[in-house]
């Protein structure tokens, strides 16, 4: 029942490119994956996660870092070279955590993907190099909160009731 609701309500995005093309000097670098840095990325394992579909438990992942980084960063500098995952890093388990209302309503579940400890290793390498670019490059906006560090949305909220309060204070309406 759940796969079929999803898939219904599934939106496939066309391939026409970026909606929004940015101009700018700044050139990304390629990524250099270093043992450090794979090594900083296994400490911040959570060892308490479930496992993927490879069914390698983050707990044991964790255990033997030491032993496997220096592999795994052979691993991810061809993956990144070549453009290509490992076939066993395209799947997932789908699993549904119920969001709120009645219990017997599918629409008041999400769907939650469960993928390789190791492939979120080297998803977390890119996105860092990628947020270091924009953050560097001066590509976000001010009012960019969530996703970027020391600005999360409770930040945000924040930052908009105070601008809500000065404006009532000023005789604005808000």
């Amino acid at each position: 029942m759940f796969a079929q609701f999803y898939t219904k309500i599934f939106t496939v995005e066309s391939d026409d490119g970026p909606m929004i093309k940015m101009q700018s000097e700044a050139v990304c670098e390629e990524i250099v994956v270093s043992l450090d840095m794979v090594l900083k990325k296994f400490k911040k394992i959570n060892p308490n996660k479930s496992p993927g579909p490879d069914l390698l438990h983050p707990t044991v992942i964790y255990e033997v870092k030491e032993v496997i980084v220096y592999p795994l960063t052979l691993l991810f500098k061809k993956s990144l070279s070549s453009g290509q995952l490992p076939e066993d890093w395209k799947y997932s388990i789908i699993s549904t955590i119920h969001k709120k209302g009645s219990r017997s309503e599918i629409g008041n579940y999400r769907p939650v993907s469960l993928t390789s400890v190791i492939c979120k290793l080297l998803e977390f390498i890119i996105r860092d190099h990628i947020m270091s670019y924009l953050l560097r490059s001066a590509l976000l906006s001010n009012q960019q909160y969530g996703f970027v560090h020391g600005r999360s949305t409770m930040l945000q909220l924040l930052h908009m009731l105070d601008d809500w309060i000065e404006d009532l204070e000023s005789g604005g309406q808000t």
